[in-house]
């Protein structure tokens, strides 16, 4: 047995080797017919083969190691980008809330300030008494709110409490305490300090903006925890800039708070993800609420997309507001350059294998390159930009028309300038008429208001003195001298009109208010419509030329509505919004038609006198859901 198995064994070695020969033998000839074949090719074939396969494998052993290190340097060079965009958001929220708060704070002092401002001028006018109107604005004060606990005192200078919505607060001196002593040497700012409530034992940071209104001695104050900041802070200030920040086609920033609410984001805001669709739990944003910052990589499904994929987000934590920003952007999207790569490879392989024809066909490319790229050059220009130019590579044919399109280019630059400088001078041209317009206007209405007017009333003064003379003496004249003083109040009610229609602003005493008020009130008597003016606090424009092309802007919208809108009510409403006057005129009417040409004179005038002055003008129409016309001016501080 032993004997036989010896035998099986060498007869199977002696097959495996026969076959081993015969398929070594197999590879020779065929390796030999192959160098046959390459032997009888064209020498261009032989070039092109012995180049290919040279650059095809030098490319296939460094691209394979470049495209391992373009991979691993990607990978950190995203996380870097994404942890340096966090860190930016977080300095930028961080900034941008400080400043929102402050601004929110000086805003409600300025606000207040303004109230008692209006108070004290009604006690001025005598209408309320002294305490009675420090009353009335006690009332206005501490019906306001700031945040949870926030609220509104007032201090004299000598650090005694005029007025605080703790009773047990009300006249104390508190000069006493440091921060006291810092708002009543500043009087007007911010201030940050510390707190301990009488109710409490913890030290908490406040802060404070405080303004000043001097007949009173009064030194606003608004009030509020700082830890509370996230109720005052206005995310608007910063919405935009963080919605700005983009990664590739698809990555983006967020804010969330503590609840798993999107405080920021481009797609999902205000919508908790805690609990997605269906009550399904999104367990990544507990983790990110948990570790409050470093990095995660979870699967997302997008709005856009047909199944989840691989999202990686860097995130941090700002403890003051309790939200956590965060950078993220699909991992397919940030090895795309490996895909790139990838495709750059096959493409060099690709090229290499037609090179040698590529080189037969070098000289119409030569020619037909060039010019497509000044076809695209000319195609590119024809939105307007003169500036750049085509480097003149030969000097053939090509060449020299590129020279010709540099030298017509430069010709068209010069045109432009020459266009666009003529044009603004004429801007100024037209600005300069309306505004000596405007001021003979002025002037005219100065004149029949402060010389022609006090002249006819004079005259009436007189007619009543001879018609009481008159009247004693019982002469027949009586009815003569009746007629006569009641024609010179027809002139004095006449020129008192003619003066408003010249100049309907600069004469009324509380100016633009008030004149609006009066167009509403006109509207009404002579065209028996509802004319509404709404304006909850006093607006004073102290140059009278932006607040003559406003009551005209107003004055064409009212009466363009009345022509043509079919309208029964029409509202003007005149605000203060963050520095920005807005003056907004709407009807119930008819609408605007949308054409090409419907633009009116009267469109075009408010247009204008918008420009004028710097305003922006807005119309809004829709059929049969009337018009509305918003013109905003931001104010000079």
């Amino acid at each position: 047995m032993k004997a036989m198995s010896q035998v099986v064994v060498l007869v199977t070695l002696n097959h495996c080797f026969n076959q081993a020969c015969n398929s070594t033998s197999l590879k020779v000839k065929i390796a030999m017919k192959f160098f046959q074949l390459f032997d009888n090719l064209p020498i261009r074939y032989k070039l092109f083969l012995s180049y290919s396969t040279l650059f095809i494998l030098t490319l296939a052993l460094g691209n394979t190691l470049i495209y391992n290190y373009v991979r691993s340097t990607i990978q950190e060079n995203i996380e870097s980008q994404l942890k340096s965009s966090t860190d930016a958001i977080l300095s930028l929220v961080k900034t941008s809330t400080a400043v929102s708060i402050k601004n929110h704070l000086r805003a409600v002092a300025e606000k207040n300030r303004d109230i008692t401002e209006y108070f004290y001028g009604l006690y001025q006018q005598g209408k309320l008494t002294e305490v009675e109107a420090k009353d009335r604005v006690r009332e206005v004060m501490f019906s306001q709110k700031i945040g949870s606990t926030g609220y509104i005192y007032i201090l004299n200078s000598e650090g005694v409490t005029v007025m605080h919505p703790r009773k047990a607060h009300r006249y104390v001196n508190f000069s006493y305490r440091p921060f006291i002593q810092e708002q009543i040497r500043k009087k007007e700012g911010y201030l940050e300090y510390d707190w301990v409530d009488p109710e409490e034992e913890l030290i908490r940071p406040k802060a404070l903006y405080m303004t000043y209104f001097k007949p009173w001695d009064w030194i606003i104050s608004v009030s509020s925890y700082r830890d509370e900041f996230d109720q005052l802070v206005n995310i608007d200030d910063f919405r935009e800039s963080i919605l700005s920040l983009k990664f590739g086609k698809t990555g983006y920033s967020y804010v969330m708070d503590r609840l798993g609410n999107m405080v920021v984001h481009p797609q999902i805001e205000k919508l908790n993800l805690l609990k997605k669709n269906n009550g399904e739990v999104a367990p990544f944003i507990q983790d990110m609420l948990d570790q409050k910052s470093g990095k995660k990589i979870y699967a997302w499904k997008g709005p856009q997309d047909e199944a989840p994929k691989q999202k990686l987000v860097i995130f941090n934590w700002i403890p003051e507001y309790n939200w956590i920003v965060a950078s993220s952007s699909y991992q397919d999207e940030f090895y795309a350059p490996l895909r790139t790569i990838r495709s750059f490879m096959f493409t060099i392989v690709v090229f290499l294998l037609v090179l040698s024809l590529w080189i037969s066909f070098r000289i119409s490319f030569s020619i037909t390159n060039p010019l497509k790229e000044l076809m695209t050059h000319f195609s590119s220009r024809a939105v307007g930009d003169f500036t750049t130019r085509i480097r003149q590579q030969s000097k053939d044919e090509v060449g020299q028309l590129s020279h010709y399109f540099n030298l017509f280019m430069e010709r068209l630059e010069v045109y432009s300038h020459d266009l666009k400088k003529e044009i603004h001078e004429r801007e100024l041209v037209e600005k300069e008429v309306m505004n000596i317009s405007e001021e003979e206007r002025r002037k005219i209405s100065q004149e029949l208001h402060d010389d022609l007017g006090p002249h006819i009333i004079g005259i009436g003064v007189l007619s009543k003195v001879l018609e009481a003379k008159l009247e004693k003496e019982k002469s027949n004249e009586i009815s003569r001298i009746q007629k006569i003083s009641a024609l010179i109040e027809v002139a004095i009610d006449k020129t008192r009109a003619l003066s408003r229609g010249l100049c309907p602003v600069n004469l009324m005493a509380l100016g633009l208010k008030s004149s609006l008020a009066e167009m509403a009130a006109d509207v009404e008597e002579i065209y028996s419509k509802s004319c509404i003016f709404h304006c909850d606090s006093p607006i004073m424009i102290h140059d009278n030329t932006v607040a003559t092309h406003l009551f005209y802007i107003a004055h064409e919208a009212v009466h363009n509505a009345i022509k043509h809108s079919g309208c029964s009510i029409i509202t003007i409403d005149l605000s203060l919004e963050q520095g920005q006057l807005l003056l907004i005129v709407e009807d119930n009417g008819r609408g605007i038609p949308t054409t090409k040409n419907n633009q009116g004179m009267g469109l075009r005038i408010m247009n204008f006198r918008a420009k004028m002055i710097a305003a922006s003008l807005d119309i809004s129409s829709a059929t049969r859901s009337g018009t509305t016309i918003s013109t905003t001016l931001l104010l000079g501080v």
